[in-house]
């Protein structure tokens, strides 16, 4: 019943895996960003944890985890867990649960921004401002690095290279291909990419949520 109604989704899920990615590519968001809002709560909990294992294992997303023994699980661990861990377990009394979901924050590689960059689908504003931010805290505060995202200041500065390159490129593409031709290119890309890596869309489940 599950994977039906999953295959029902394939449009809806295709523009959700989108506009996720868009979020994150630019900016750290805890992992409650891949529940979908379809009205199946159970639905939601699955694509969640196998959208987000698909884009671990192909390097668009890191994971961040936060909380007592979350960084010593295998990735098969923590997403073995995850699809025990019900999202909307109360925080307060389920911490053991939420803490996958909101004590575990997803930011986008460098994979992530160039796919959407090729695609006329980044964030062109949002990414020229963070790639200002990376330069002036660079050279303003070096002795901050090494941090979670950059080993050094050069780091910073490259990623924000990076940054400014795929602008570019998405300026480009945006303005030479119409949104929807945009849209369709990236979910075809991102699909292979899936393919590629071991871990392609099917009907059914890689870890099967529990309540289901």
């Amino acid at each position: 019943m599950l994977s039906t109604k999953i295959g029902e989704m394939k449009v809806e899920l295709a523009r959700f895996m989108r506009e996720t990615l868009q979020l994150v590519a630019l900016d750290d968001y805890p992992a409650q960003v891949f529940l979908m809002e379809s009205g199946d709560a159970g639905v939601d909990w699955q694509v969640a944890v196998d959208a987000l294992y698909r884009c671990v294992e192909s390097d668009l997303v890191k994971l961040y985890p936060c909380g007592d023994g979350m960084g010593q699980l295998s990735r098969v661990e923590y997403f073995e867990r995850m699809s025990r861990s019900d999202p909307d377990a109360n925080g307060t009394d389920n911490w053991e649960s939420t803490k996958f979901w909101v004590g575990t924050y997803v930011v986008g590689t460098a994979k992530c921004v160039e796919l959407l960059a090729a695609h006329g689908l980044l964030n062109q504003e949002v990414a020229s401002i963070l790639a200002k931010g990376l330069r002036q805290q660079a050279a303003v505060s070096p002795e901050m690095y090494p941090n979670r995202s950059f080993a050094g200041a050069s780091d910073a500065i490259s990623y924000a290279n990076l940054l400014e390159r795929c602008v570019e490129v998405a300026v480009k593409v945006s303005s030479d291909q119409q949104e929807s031709a945009r849209a369709d290119g990236f979910s075809r890309a991102l699909q292979r990419i899936f393919e590629d890596c071991g871990v392609p869309v099917g009907d059914g489940p890689i870890f099967q949520v529990s309540s289901i």
